[in-house]
């Protein structure tokens, strides 16, 4: 799990214990999903870059569920 740290600096809030921390953590994957979500559907109107954007969209929210899990994770343990 060391090896996949850097890619969710998010994650460095979260404390053992500190259900706080958690939940600003999980709030912010959500954000983060949410804002993105929001650009890629504005963006998916352009014809030609329906499916690159599609599966963008697929990969920031794929990113944003690790990153909450990861968070438990590190919550629980």
């Amino acid at each position: 799990m060391d090896s996949i740290k850097p890619f969710f600096p998010v994650n460095n809030k979260v404390e053992k214990g500190n259900g706080g921390s958690l939940v600003i953590t999980i709030i912010i994957y959500f954000a983060i999903s949410l804002v993105a979500g929001i650009i890629l559907g504005l963006l998916n109107l352009i014809p030609f870059v329906g499916i690159l954007i599609t599966i963008l969209s697929s990969l920031v929210g794929l990113y944003c569920l690790v990153g909450i899990i990861l968070a438990i994770v590190t919550f629980v343990q």
